[in-house]
């Protein structure tokens, strides 16, 4: 059996580290091998994991491969390959970051702090890491984007799409209203980039999972759990109220007595705008300038 015939092998069974072993190995004799560095570049991108992605390795190997000549095949192949490698990295990000999470919740809970209170620190932990790590989170949905320069299709567009959809659904997005808008003009681009393509297409709903620790009545005004004003509201509560006996004491109020007023806002428009312009904002303005608000 030939080296790119193991490399091949091991690619195929998934053992990605032993395939860019072979792989490098082969272009360590011949630098113009097409196959060998398709085959290591994705491979690579494969091997990315949290806090080490392998992205940029895996574009510069393609690049090099696109360089060199591609047949139709393999521009088909690596249209195919690349959109399951950004969704199988972020998929990577939010198994490592859930780990990360439930290793804390494991920790003792601090004498005087309520269950409950303790769950939403911990969701908000969850949510700032992605608000920090955006960046390298629209890198990975961006690297989805290579697959459609190697062939305009419907199905690369809906390839790239499960991508974004799962950036949106995670709440990978969060923290202010420059990310949210980021993901959200992403994926409506593709979505039109699609309906272009095929005119049956119709995009996925979004399924976003609701929490019962919601700020329900910041919810109901602006219409959605993610949008960037109910999260400023969400890390408000786990950096300042979930930190005193008082704020802790007021948390456990409102759980209790905010659906039904909630339910009331949701329906009515009117109320919308009364809650957001007398209440919600002008409240969000005094958040956002107390000490050691970021």
């Amino acid at each position: 059996m030939s080296s790119l015939e193991l490399a091949n092998t091991a690619y195929e069974s998934k053992n990605f580290d032993q395939a860019y072993e072979y792989y490098s190995k082969i272009l360590e004799q011949d630098l113009n091998n097409v196959k060998a560095w398709i085959g290591k570049g994705l491979s690579s991108g494969y091997l990315s994991e949290l806090n080490n992605s392998r992205l940029q390795e895996a574009k510069v190997a393609i690049n090099k491969a696109k360089e060199i000549g591609l047949t139709e095949k393999q521009r088909q192949f690596l249209s195919q390959e690349i959109p399951k490698i950004s969704f199988a990295y972020i998929e990577q990000i939010i198994s490592g970051v859930d780990k990360l999470v439930d290793e804390e919740d494991k920790k003792a809970i601090p004498t005087g702090q309520l269950r409950s209170v303790r769950k939403m620190s911990l969701e908000g932990k969850r949510l700032n890491f992605f608000k920090e790590n955006f960046q390298e989170i629209y890198d990975t949905i961006s690297f989805a984007e290579t697959a459609f320069e190697l062939e305009k299709s419907s199905e690369v567009v809906k390839n790239i799409l499960k991508s974004v959809n799962k950036v949106m659904e995670e709440k990978l997005h969060v923290g202010n209203e420059e990310t949210f808008k980021k993901a959200d003009d992403f994926r409506n681009k593709w979505i039109e980039e699609a309906k272009q393509l095929d005119r049956t297409f119709v995009p996925k709903e979004l399924q976003f999972e609701q929490k019962k620790e919601g700020c329900f009545i910041a919810t109901a005004t602006y219409g959605n759990y993610n949008h960037p004003k109910v999260i400023e509201f969400r890390k408000f509560r786990d950096r300042y109220l979930q930190n005193s006996t008082i704020g802790q004491m007021f948390i456990q109020f409102y759980y209790k007595y905010s659906p039904f007023l909630a339910g009331k806002i949701q329906s009515n428009n009117s109320l919308k705008r009364t809650i957001n312009n007398l209440i919600l904002t002008p409240l969000l303005f005094v958040i956002k300038i107390l000490p050691n608000y970021k």
